[in-house]
């Protein structure tokens, strides 16, 4: 294989906000020295492993995905592919139809119509907010495709779903409790933000109206986050979309954590939501906890980790 011959990226939000229904595709890319014509390669599907030592001649193996080629170009004797994991399977078109259900009754239909096997269970469900709601999917609250459906619910469970790299559909939330430390020693470069990204209030707009829930303390200072088209807000009773509303404040008032930069080794087993613990360099040392939003992976080139926040000092308040 050529140098830089494979580059992960993933990300959960898009742009410099947290964000609750992410649904992104993971991008590969892939470079081979070949002779076969880059026709070949549209449509094929790659699996691909990591293998790393733990002690002598015992390795672990990390599963880095499955993918399909999307596109192909060829510079000389190089083949360059571009290809993105199952998350694409949610781009089918619901037509006309309007299903319904609890949350695990959704999820099993667009299985179903889609072909995307799940990675939880009915009662994985249970450690999400709001998660004994049902809802009603149609073109009439804007939902076109089986990933705006996804998305519909992730809003509403205050998550993102994410390929789990053996090629199903994944849950996740952004985690509370630290997943990893690490430490100056670690990596090349961290760059921290002045200031912590934390939530004081919660506004979703439906058909319905817009409904708000918040902290009760008034010397609190942080942001609110705004979710100003929600379907999950559509059709429900005033009570019910209220408690809805509180209930997915109640989660997002517990996410703190200080936006970062760090270039580091390769280290294929992080995933987006990860909650990681810094111990800066100083006397005395600091520590800090950041979340992962986006990162590039490239094989025995190291990795970026992106943690994207708002400064609440530069954001509405309440």
């Amino acid at each position: 294989m050529p140098t830089n011959s494979i580059t992960i990226s993933k990300q959960c939000i898009d742009g410099d906000e947290l964000e609750f229904g992410g649904v992104y595709a993971s991008t590969l890319k892939l470079s081979l020295i070949t002779d076969l014509d880059r026709y070949s390669f549209f449509g094929a599907k790659i699996e691909l492993f990591y293998k790393i030592e733990i002690a002598e001649n015992t390795f672990e193996t990390i599963p880095l995905g499955i993918y399909t080629v999307a596109d192909a170009d060829r510079p000389h004797d190089i083949v360059n592919l571009t290809a993105y994991d199952n998350m694409t399977l949610l781009n089918k078109d619901i037509g006309g139809i309007i299903f319904s259900g609890t949350i695990w009754q959704l999820f099993e239909y667009i299985q179903r119509q889609t072909g995307y096997q799940l990675a939880f269970t009915e009662s994985d469900l249970l450690n999400f907010p709001n998660h004994e709601y049902a809802l009603e999917m149609a073109k009439d609250h804007g939902i076109n495709t089986y990933r705006d459906a996804v998305k519909t619910i992730c809003q509403l469970l205050g998550c993102f779903a994410l390929d789990d790299r053996t090629g199903k559909l994944q849950l996740k939330k952004f985690s509370v409790d630290t997943d990893l430390a690490l430490s100056y020693t670690d990596w090349y470069s961290c760059v921290p933000a002045d200031y912590l990204t934390n939530y004081i209030g919660l506004s979703v707009t439906g058909l319905n109206g817009t409904y708000s829930a918040g902290t009760q303390d008034p010397n609190e200072v942080g942001s609110v986050m705004i979710i100003d088209d929600a379907p999950a807000w559509d059709l429900g009773s005033e009570t019910s979309l209220t408690e809805r509303t509180t209930e997915l404040f109640t989660y997002l008032h517990t996410i703190a954590y200080t936006p970062s930069e760090i270039e580091m080794p390769s280290d294929p087993s992080f995933d987006c939501g990860d909650r990681l613990s810094l111990t800066l360099r100083g006397t005395p040392e600091i520590t800090l906890y950041t979340l992962i939003t986006s990162y590039e992976w490239k094989f025995h080139q190291g990795m970026s980790i992106h943690s994207e926040g708002i400064n609440p000092d530069r954001k509405s308040v309440v």
